[in-house]
């Protein structure tokens, strides 16, 4: 049920806040353009269109865990999958809350400008990079798309720490927590994710008359009813051909 209602907020987060994506950036720039801040708007296009190349980077080491995480997921070890994904997922929402926060502190800062026209602009150059990379990611995967969730819950989460007269600190905390929470939920569904691991003695097995029969199992003479073993040619009682 958990990991239907995460995925399905995904789903609903990808389909239906595109628009709103799309039209924040538009009218919170001309709305800054108009009004004398142009060399904002112009600066938040350059760090949209920088940001991916960072995230790449910064998201380098994530790709030592890669290789591990899918040899135990395949093994079924659920327990261990959950732990590196615990430590993969909260690596990247750190990145992308340090991106949220710069640039949420950065123009919430800024004075002489209306705060609405700067909460939109800031809103799409913080989604925009991210939606970017999730629209190029592979269709079987979700880790960009559920960092595009982190990064919209987290813009809001700042916001309405500001909206209710709380400092910059403050609304820092509460990233903290989402942090810690979000990446709990990521790793919960990465556990049930993984098939749980059925442990199982693998038998030789030998054709016999168009069925598997073990391979320690005895043949018995249809002679004289001796026991003999798999091997055996001949029957060691009467010296009837086995077949």
């Amino acid at each position: 049920m958990i990991k239907k209602l995460f995925l399905g907020l995904v789903t609903l987060s990808l389909s239906t806040l595109w628009l709103f994506n799309f039209s924040a950036g538009i009218i919170g720039g001309i709305w800054l353009a108009l009004t004398g801040g142009f060399w904002l708007v112009v600066l938040g296009l350059i760090i949209s269109f920088v940001m991916p190349w960072g995230y790449t980077i910064a998201t380098l080491p994530t790709l030592l865990l890669a290789v591990p995480i899918t040899k135990l997921a395949d093994g079924g070890h659920r327990i261990l999958v959950s732990i590196l994904a615990f430590i993969l997922s909260g690596y990247n929402n750190f990145i992308l809350a340090v991106w949220v926060s710069i640039v949420f502190v950065s123009l919430m800062s800024i004075s002489g400008h209306s705060p609405i026209a700067l909460w939109l602009f800031g809103y799409a150059v913080v989604m925009g990079p991210i939606g970017y990379m999730a629209s190029h990611e592979d269709p079987d995967s979700m880790g960009t798309s559920l960092g595009m969730i982190f990064v919209q819950i987290s813009y809001f989460v700042m916001s309405i720490s500001l909206l209710f007269g709380q400092s910059l600190e403050a609304a820092g905390m509460w990233l903290w927590l989402l942090i810690l929470i979000f990446t709990g939920l990521t790793s919960w569904v990465g556990f049930l994710s993984v098939p749980k691991k059925v442990e199982s003695e693998v038998k030789l097995a030998t054709a016999y008359e168009g069925e598997i029969v073990p391979s320690n199992q005895s043949y018995q003479c249809s002679n004289c009813n001796f026991m003999n073993t798999q091997n055996a040619r001949y029957c060691k009682e009467c010296g009837k051909e086995l077949i």
